[in-house]
């Protein structure tokens, strides 16, 4: 340890600035000089060659601006690369973290739609009836349909079914047809999202979608079915 008088130069360490430091000359092969600056305050160190006059008692002293200055430059470096490398790393692992939370939340999100629409949670057939219900009225209300459509809102019922929705491949959203001698469309909890909240747009199409059938049975499924469907839907969430 360099114990500095008031008029010798003082060792500052470059991270804490601390004058507490350990300053240690080591002598290696080929008569080469090492001296060791480790600061007691917060451990930062450097380990630094320099030449050493053999005849010269006083030579640390003189060296000591010197081994600041190069001291500083070496954590001027390890800041510029070494540290900021480690942030990279920390920002890349914060944005795994974040994109592991993001996945899982997805994959919550498509198995709890998935549970609901395979029929794994609990049904509530008269809460999504009443949804029902309230589109149809709210439907009749639009300036998007003609009377006849209309008509076949007031006369055929849209029941809310408990039935599996899966039919061979493929989810079913709504049929409309003779069941048991009644004339009636069926709405499926394909149409639904988490605890009996509606998703909206589907259902609006699957109601829309299945009183078009009954209005114009004849059309099936062919372009100008789908070219009327359109038009309305378009009308009917623009007004809803």
């Amino acid at each position: 340890m360099v114990e500095p008088t008031e008029t010798q130069p003082v060792i500052n360490c470059p991270v804490c600035h601390s004058a507490d430091i350990q300053i240690i000359v080591l002598k290696g092969e080929q008569e080469t000089c090492f001296v060791q600056l480790q600061c007691v305050q917060c451990l930062t160190s450097d380990f630094i060659q320099v030449d050493r006059p053999e005849k010269d008692h006083d030579w640390l002293l003189r060296e000591l601006p010197s081994l600041q200055k190069e001291w500083d430059e070496w954590e001027k470096i390890k800041k510029l690369y070494l540290y900021q490398q480690e942030l990279k790393k920390r920002g890349l692992d914060y944005k795994m973290i974040l994109l592991a939370g993001s996945l899982f939340l997805v994959l919550t999100f498509y198995l709890s739609d998935s549970a609901h629409l395979l029929g794994v949670w609990k049904n509530p057939m008269e809460f999504r009836q009443q949804i029902v219900n309230e589109y149809v009225i709210k439907l009749r209300t639009l300036p998007c349909f003609d009377q006849g459509m209309k008509n076949v809102m007031l006369r055929v019922p849209a029941l809310y079914t408990g039935e599996d929705v899966m039919h061979h491949q493929s989810i079913q959203y709504g049929e409309a047809g003779i069941y048991l001698g009644q004339e009636i469309i069926k709405i499926y909890r394909s149409n639904f999202w988490f605890y009996g909240s509606p998703k909206k747009s589907m259902l609006i199409e699957t109601l829309i979608h299945e009183f078009l059938h009954r209005a114009k049975p004849y059309w099936g499924h062919q372009p100008v079915f789908y070219e009327k469907l359109n038009k309305m839907l378009y009308c009917a969430l623009k007004h809803w």
